[in-house]
């Protein structure tokens, strides 16, 4: 059960205030309680003994539903750089936070500022998707798409709901927040005749990526992230296990993203000859970059002219020499 304490505040003149005077001021009221953490609180303020009373009960039943933690103030900027350090890196995958990164920087730290946390309100939430979706560019198009701005509210509640955990805030203002609506596209879709035309058009190891791309429903990043091994052609099926975005390799974002394709035997076939000559680790596409450096081996023709003396390398000297490692 909750424990608290009603007690009057009295003027700095009251008589109270010295042993054995009676209050001859109307003061105000003052509540003492403790919230859930075990930390002791204090409401002030009152005009009667009733109202303190009263509000004690609310604050009771505050802390019965899991409420009235006692917020430490800081700043919406200072916060978003902590919960990135603290949580974001730590714990998601490197392109998510990135992604997180980058709505922060770009969309709500310049809204929102370093405004204490605490004095965030839903209202405050909702106005900035509608001041968002309101942007417009020079030309009067919108500057921000539905989708990119209900995207930004997604490290908002996550950074929101781990204040609250954190003991920065008492309730997420964002938990509650409805995103923006969004009219829905229909994606165009090559036909079969267009389909044979790419097909036709592409050559090399590039064939099979469209003809996967085409037939199989991979995701771009599932389909270069690919290696010889990932591939079972006796029986016909393909492994997905990682795949590759502009931070590198990782693994798929969820269980079910990890799962196994069937081949169809045109397909199954193809691999078999590309793949041939490939060690089953290899990449099925791309290898993970090196970095280049300059070449500074001799020459003796001035630069401009002839090639390089170098075994196998056959650039021009008016260009800089660059060869892998």
């Amino acid at each position: 059960m909750p424990r608290g304490s009603v007690r009057k505040r009295h003027g700095t003149e009251c008589p109270a205030r010295s042993p054995g005077g009676r209050c001859r001021c109307e003061g105000t009221w003052q509540i003492r309680f403790r919230d859930r953490l075990g930390q002791r609180l204090e409401r002030g303020g009152f005009a009667t003994r009733q109202a303190a009373e009263s509000a004690l009960q609310d604050a009771f039943a505050a802390v019965e539903r899991g409420g009235f933690v006692e917020v430490m103030p800081i700043g919406f900027a200072d916060f978003a750089a902590r919960w990135i350090e603290t949580y974001a890196r730590p714990n998601t995958k490197a392109s998510t936070c990135r992604d997180y990164e980058g709505s922060i920087r770009n969309h709500l730290v310049p809204y929102f500022g370093n405004v204490e946390l605490c004095h965030i309100t839903r209202e405050m939430v909702q106005r900035y998707l509608a001041d968002k979706a309101r942007s417009r560019k020079a030309d009067g198009t919108p500057t921000w798409t539905p989708k990119t701005i209900n995207g930004t509210l997604v490290p908002l509640r996550e950074m929101l709901s781990h204040a609250v955990d954190w003991g920065y805030l008492e309730t997420s203002p964002a938990a509650m927040v409805k995103p923006l609506r969004r009219e829905p596209t229909e994606r165009e879709i090559l036909s079969p005749d267009e389909l044979a035309v790419v097909l036709d058009a592409a050559d090399g190891q590039y064939a099979l990526l469209f003809r996967m791309a085409a037939l199989l429903g991979l995701r771009r990043g599932e389909l270069l992230g690919l290696r010889w091994d990932d591939l079972e052609l006796d029986r016909r099926r393909l492994h997905v296990r990682q795949t590759y975005t502009n931070t590198g390799f990782g693994s798929p974002k969820s269980r079910a993203g990890r799962r196994v394709v069937p081949l169809t035997p045109g397909t199954s076939a193809s691999c078999g000859v590309t793949g041939s000559a490939r060690r089953p680790t290899s990449m099925a596409w791309c290898s993970p970059r090196r970095p280049a450096r300059r070449s500074t081996h001799a020459t003796s023709s001035p630069p401009g002219t002839g090639r390089c003396e170098r075994p196998g390398c056959a650039c021009s000297r008016s260009t800089a020499c660059v060869t892998r490692r």
